[in-house]
């Protein structure tokens, strides 16, 4: 049975685009036993329905599409003995929870187009969990930041409407979100985004929070650093783990 996890958000779940650390090298690819596909978007750049190795982090450009989602599939692998691993991430910058991932929204309805084309109706398959990390955007509007615990539990039932015919055991792991006010968010926004995060996973049985605060960043106070990212995806492996 191939069992897959869905991997969505905005840019830290896209792609780390920086030479600040190598990729170590447990977590090389390809891996024969770990599939991924992915439809990103990152600014003007746009890989569409890529299959194969997106871990593939060149340190002297800064290209590739290297995240969370790779230490996270290969902890799962080798730490949990979770075989025939399907990655399939959907993610694009300056998403927000308000207005893209809504039901109906322009990602969402992709996330669940592209999960349905990728992974073919006559294999044997079980999703057995959904990772996010997302939630930066909605921090730079109040609004967004005051609505964010609602649309997230509003979030998470369609997720699990549309992957698990509604089955609330489904697993969702939320990666916390760590900014500094820059300008657009403020400290106010940034704690209220946050702080529903942590609300929302906590009420929730079958969600987690991937902790990110002490987690290092790029100079712009957003972004994670590869190896921040790295350690990212091991906490998410260890937190989905205790469903599987």
């Amino acid at each position: 049975m191939k069992r897959v996890v869905i991997f969505l958000g905005q840019s830290n779940m896209v792609s780390a685009h920086g030479v600040d650390a190598e990729l170590p090298a447990r977590y090389a690819l390809p891996r024969s036993d770990i599939r991924f596909s992915y439809w990103l978007k990152s600014g003007s750049t746009t890989d569409d329905g890529g299959e194969g190795v997106l871990g593939d982090l060149d340190t002297s450009t800064g290209q590739g599409w290297l995240a969370c989602d790779v230490s996270c599939a290969i902890r799962l692998a080798d730490r949990y003995h979770v075989d025939n691993l399907h990655i399939v991430k959907v993610a694009q910058g300056a998403t927000s929870l308000a207005s893209d991932w809504v039901k109906g929204g322009t990602l969402m309805t992709r996330l669940h187009d592209y999960v349905s084309a990728i992974i073919p109706s006559n294999e044997d398959w079980q999703i057995i969990g959904i990772v996010r990390q997302q939630g930066e955007q909605d921090s730079n509007i109040l609004s967004d930041a005051q609505s964010f615990e609602v649309n997230l539990k509003d979030h998470y039932q369609t997720l699990r409407t549309l992957f698990s015919n509604g089955y609330k055991s489904l697993p969702i792991i939320e990666g916390e979100i760590k900014k500094s006010p820059n300008g657009v968010a403020t400290t106010d926004t940034i704690n209220r985004t946050r702080y529903a995060q942590i609300s929302v996973t906590n009420d929730d049985p079958y969600a987690r929070l991937a902790t990110s605060s002490d987690l290092p960043q790029k100079v712009d106070n957003v972004h994670f650093t590869t190896a921040g990212l790295v350690t990212l995806g091991e906490r998410m492996a260890d937190e989905l783990a205790r469903f599987i």
